[in-house]
């Protein structure tokens, strides 16, 4: 699934989060209501295994740290071409994917190894 995050939908699209999983989201760092960098550390709070790709029209070295560091999958300059923002997002969403099949694993095999009897070898 993949999160809308238009600036109307800022707050709608975090509960969202909150209630369904999502594997990617496009986040513009210019909204009208809130910062895009506030709103990448909500999105990786209440969603960690979901990827955000982070695009901006006012790019700055800063800003790029910033949300890398805030643990953004990808950080792209506007204009962005078409091919290329899917390509990342195809990247974005198996990454999820994987990352949220890896914990649900790791959730099933803890869940085995403590029903099972202790053994001793």
């Amino acid at each position: 699934m993949i999160a809308p995050f238009a600036p109307a939908l800022t707050w709608a699209a975090l509960e969202q989060l909150v209630s369904a999983p999502t594997d990617a989201a496009i986040l513009d760092i210019m909204l009208p209501d809130m910062s895009g960098l506030d709103v990448l550390q909500a999105i990786k709070t209440a969603s960690p295994a979901t990827e955000v790709i982070v695009i901006t029209g006012h790019a700055s070295l800063p800003t790029a740290i910033r949300a890398i560091d805030g643990s953004a999958f990808a950080y792209l300059v506007k204009p962005v071409e078409v091919e290329h923002l899917l390509s990342v997002l195809r990247r974005a969403i198996e990454r999820g994917q994987l990352t949220r099949a890896l914990r649900e694993s790791n959730q099933t095999l803890e869940a085995v190894v403590e029903a099972a009897p202790l053994a001793i070898w």
